[in-house]
């Protein structure tokens, strides 16, 4: 068995001379690949010298960036929109707009449940 050094975790691509470690930060947050990986999968997935591979390729690090702000948002979302009332019935706020920042679509008077 080849050392997993070389391969990326999430694609199992070869990685000749280059790859991301898990444990670095992503640009401009205080948070590491390893845990944006973990968030992603709902379960903590990795770990130094757990005998898997502990890289990602760069196509696959970006589409980690992206998938962790996805699901980031989705769960600011679902907060905000999705607000337990003392009757346990979801309320919805009806002045919803679409952005280019939180791309929410408009609701206009949501039905009850």
């Amino acid at each position: 068995m080849e050392e997993l050094d070389k391969w990326c975790r999430i694609c199992g691509t070869g990685l000749h001379k280059c790859g991301h470690r898990l444990d670095e930060f992503a640009e401009r947050t205080s948070t590491t690949l390893e845990e944006m990986l973990s968030f992603c999968v709902g379960k903590k997935e990795t770990k130094p010298n757990d005998g898997k591979a502990y890289l990602l390729c760069s196509p696959c690090k970006e589409d980690l960036l992206v998938a962790y702000k996805l699901l980031q948002l989705y769960h600011e979302t679902t907060k905000r929109l999705f607000k337990t009332s003392t009757t346990n019935a979801f309320s919805m706020p009806n002045d919803l707009s679409c952005t280019e920042n939180n791309k929410a679509q408009s609701v206009a008077n949501a039905p009850d449940k």
